[in-house]
């Protein structure tokens, strides 16, 4: 619990946070972390009650500058917002029905008889695959997947320099000034699937109580809003250009 007097001070652990302004790493601030969170707001075309609910995320990341625990309380948050845009997008489809239920038709108990209709209410996992089955999610959609490889080509870079240090016995390595290349298998990485698998994972983890606290959430921030401008943006456009 934080004292009155420390509501308005920066989380003891934020300090210890550093960025890189193009020239040299300095000490993060709160305005590098507007600036990173304000620039992930939703598209008008997302329907308002979506967007406020990822907003509560976005706030909550902020205030998590004041109270470091905060940032899992924001990715718990904004996996929420998922599964709510997801069920949303999937009932308009009409994927799901009115009460955001997916219907699964069974063979008869006998032969002959009627078929057996059961009406489930599926997690977020099972949101995500109906969505790619039904082409509402898809990579090639994915608008910074150049630069979602990118990043994946920078931490292969830092895996081999580290397995490199270790094979010589090094204490220190210069890093080259050359951004790496993506290979084709990062070019082409599945991450739609990559997402069905982990975020209910990840989303689980802290719906069902744990004691894990970290500060990496941006990066969920922005596979979130990737998910999300593409259910209500990119795929209703029809837009496969991208």
């Amino acid at each position: 619990m934080r004292t009155l007097e420390q509501l308005q001070q920066p989380d003891a652990r934020m300090p210890h946070f550093a960025v890189w302004d193009g020239a040299a790493f300095r000490t993060i601030t709160q305005e590098d972390r507007y600036e990173s969170i304000a620039a992930l707001a939703l598209d008008q075309a997302v329907p308002s009650d979506i967007r406020i609910h990822f907003d509560t995320a976005r706030n909550v990341y902020l205030y998590a500058w004041f109270v470091y625990r905060f940032h899992v309380v924001a990715e718990q948050q904004v996996l929420a917002t998922l599964e709510l845009a997801l069920r949303t997008r999937l009932i308009s489809a009409g994927i799901l029905d009115a009460h955001g239920e997916y219907r699964r038709v069974r063979p008869p108990t006998t032969s002959g008889g009627p078929p057996r209709v059961k009406s489930e209410r599926v997690g977020l996992r099972r949101l995500q695959e109906l969505a790619s089955e039904a082409g509402l999610l898809r990579n090639d959609r994915i608008k910074d997947r150049a630069a979602w490889a990118a990043r994946l080509a920078r931490q292969r870079q830092s895996i081999e320099q580290m397995q490199k240090m270790t094979e010589l016995a090094l204490t220190e390595m210069a890093v080259p000034d050359e951004a790496p290349v993506p290979s084709q298998d990062e070019l082409d990485f599945d991450w739609i699937g990559h997402f069905a698998k982990h975020l209910p994972d990840l989303r689980n983890t802290h719906a069902h109580g744990s004691s894990n606290v970290h500060a990496s959430v941006l990066r969920t921030f922005q596979f979130v809003r990737a998910l999300i401008q593409q259910l209500f943006v990119d795929s209703a456009a029809g837009d496969t250009s991208l």
